[in-house]
């Protein structure tokens, strides 16, 4: 029994230090290891002494005294630290030429030139964003829209086609690329490209914008309301004349023996009827006018006295059409 005893002792013992083995071996071999991801160099540093050769991506031996600092060599964006919080867009407020205030938000893409980068490292450090990118980025900008007056900057930020843009951004990137150079030389820092995103005029002249457009706008309704006024009245006159051009086809068809005629079939269709005939001179039959006067006419009219001899002498006849 008791032999059974130190043999699970001395089991559990060994297990112990193996276990502890295992922990000591990951944590120092660990130290004597560096892995750089892709699209990344590391800088080494022992001891605040930087090697000027990096690590590529890979598994890499190290002195375990040896700290890898990782620098991405990738494309980047530049992240402008301002009032609205990080963002990749730089927002710079500048005069132009005109004395206007402008404002131009641009995009910056850089990476980092692997083999620079523990120069970098040493004169800058890893917030080299903020230390040698911010100042040269704020500053070629403004300098370049004071080039320009406004209406050159805003066409070449509204149009991605318009001749300007492409030169305003060549420009700033040549710019920017040689203000991040120091005595001539790379700092590591290479900018691939420079975007317009925007240019914004002053608030004033959006006001001066805004209330030329809206006149431009009514200008153009009282001109569409004057054409809808021009056509109605030539439909109107172009109506005239074709009623007064019917009048006059149909006065000149209008003869004394057709009217007699019309008159006669006139007083048939209203059987009942009183009709007043005006009668000339000559004995005959004038109905350019009549009156017809129905029998519901007559009998509500109590006062109604049939033609006296004067009414003959006028020759004014009153005719009753039988039922």
């Amino acid at each position: 029994m008791r032999d059974k005893t130190r043999a699970e002792s001395s089991g559990i013992g060994l297990l112990i230090i193996f276990v502890v083995a295992v922990v000591v071996i990951l944590f120092v071999g660990g130290s004597f290891i560096a892995i750089v991801p892709a699209g990344h160099v590391g800088v080494k540093d022992t001891f605040g002494q930087v090697d000027a050769d990096v690590f590529q991506p890979g598994l890499h031996f190290k002195n375990p005294f040896t700290g890898v600092i990782m620098f991405s060599t990738q494309t980047q964006k530049y992240y402008d630290p301002g009032t609205r919080g990080d963002t990749d867009v730089a927002s710079i407020e500048a005069l132009s030429n005109e004395g206007l205030t402008i404002t131009m938000e641009i995009a910056v893409l850089y990476h980092v030139n692997g083999d620079a980068a523990p120069n970098l490292y040493k004169t800058v450090g890893e917030n080299y964003q903020d230390v040698v990118m911010k100042q040269p980025i704020h500053t070629v900008p403004r300098d370049i829209i004071s080039r320009y007056d406004f209406k050159t900057l805003y066409s070449a930020g509204a149009s991605p086609n318009d001749p300007n843009r492409a030169k305003i951004e060549y420009e700033l990137w040549q710019g920017i690329s040689n203000a991040l150079l120091i005595n001539g030389q790379s700092r590591g820092i290479d900018v691939e490209s420079v975007y317009i995103r925007k240019v914004d005029p002053p608030q004033s002249l959006k006001d001066s914008i805004t209330a030329k457009l809206n006149m431009e706008q009514q200008i153009q309704q009282k001109a569409f309301e004057v054409q809808v006024a021009q056509k109605e009245a030539e439909r109107k006159i172009v109506e005239a004349q074709g009623i007064a051009g019917a009048n006059k086809i149909i006065g000149n068809s209008l003869t004394p023996a057709y009217i007699e005629w019309y008159t006669i079939d006139m007083m048939r269709a209203h059987s009942g009827a009183v009709f007043f005939i005006p009668v000339g001179t000559d004995g005959r039959v004038h109905p350019e006018t009549y009156l017809p006067i129905t029998s519901s006419d007559l009998t509500a009219n109590n006062n109604y006295n049939a033609p006296s001899t004067s009414d003959l002498s006028t020759g004014l006849y009153n005719i009753t059409m039988p039922t």
